[in-house]
């Protein structure tokens, strides 16, 4: 017969293609609700976190809540838009290039037509689309992504469902479709996908 040995199997982890082991995600907007559940996740699936939210306290909680070990959280109003790309320099110069970006921050606001004014639409705006194109301008730089990143931006089914006093909402949110779909054809000469 032959002379073919047995070998030894490899662990199942060994073919998990979930596996962010030894990646490094940043996740906006993780100190409460959608962010909060993406970095429990990613990081349960082994990625190190960096953690992003306006409230301290709140993140904190984030990061207890993450199994795993070498989670940071960095406090960051990404309504500030013009800080968000010497934020991301600092932040990779600090903790080394990301393999991923999920940004799940975002201000969710009904308010029916005649009570809105260009400030609310310009705050919804700037914290839903201006946010998410600086990010991805700083995710961009060579410092701030490891070859073959990902990059993640939440949308909203508010954007392809009308509902009454939910234009402004719907429309940041529709706008972040769009702005994907651009940057996923944009980035990848960059070798970073984009969802």
């Amino acid at each position: 017969m032959s002379d073919l040995k047995p070998t030894t199997a490899l662990p199942p982890e060994a073919f998990n293609p979930l596996s962010l082991t030894g990646r490094t995600v940043m996740v906006t907007g993780a100190s409460s609700g959608i962010g909060r559940a993406t970095a429990i996740y990613l990081s349960k699936l082994g990625a190190r976190i960096i953690a992003t939210g306006r409230d301290e306290s709140r993140l904190q909680v984030t990061l207890d809540a993450l199994p795993g070990a070498g989670h940071v959280g960095r406090v960051m109003d990404l309504s500030l838009s013009e800080a968000i790309v010497p934020w991301m320099k600092d932040t990779c110069a600090t903790y080394g290039p990301l393999d991923g970006l999920a940004h799940c921050a975002g201000i969710q606001s009904m308010r029916p037509l005649q009570m809105v004014t260009v400030g609310y639409v310009q705050e919804i705006l700037n914290a839903n689309l201006v946010a998410a194109i600086a990010l991805a301008q700083g995710f961009r730089l060579k410092a701030c992504h490891n070859p073959g990143a990902a990059l993640v931006l939440v949308s909203s089914t508010a954007a392809l469902k009308g509902a009454a006093g939910n234009s402004v909402y719907a429309a940041s949110k529709g706008a972040i479709i769009s702005l994907t779909r651009s940057l996923g054809l944009e980035l990848l000469r960059d070798k970073i996908r984009v969802n």
